[in-house]
């Protein structure tokens, strides 16, 4: 009965460890699938860029970065005239703002309102909403 008992006991702990090595090999199978579809994506980018100037590459790279990889192809088809056009906005950096002074003045508030007042009906007038 003790040799049985051991044998079982060896089986188990057999078991245990198959299932832990499989469980390894099926991690190591998904981490590889995700570097080669990454590494996949990668290339497909460079090649679809690689005739675009430095700044048309950053501005296609920024439109490709959220497009899912089967259709990759499709949006760059769909936003290279653009990008050759130069119609795409540059990007800009935030003007830097140094801090107000606040004077307690309500004048200067009011009619900084009344301006932008007016700026919003030229808009909305160019924009053809009235």
């Amino acid at each position: 009965m003790k040799v049985v008992d051991t044998k079982d006991q060896q089986l188990a702990e057999a078991k245990a460890l198959a299932a832990k090595a499989r469980k390894l090999a099926e991690k190591q199978k998904q981490e590889n699938k995700r570097i080669l579809a990454e590494a996949q994506r990668k290339e497909t980018i460079n090649d679809l860029v690689a005739p675009l100037s430095k700044d048309q590459k950053d501005i296609m790279t920024d439109l490709l970065e959220s497009v899912q990889t089967p259709k990759l192809r499709s949006a760059f088809d769909r936003y290279l005239p653009a990008v050759i056009d130069g119609n795409t906005p540059a990007k800009q950096k935030a003007p830097l703002t140094e801090g107000k002074e606040i004077t307690g003045n309500r004048d200067e508030s009011v009619t900084q309102k009344q301006a932008n007042d007016g700026n919003v009906v030229d808009l909305r007038r160019l924009a053809g909403i009235n």
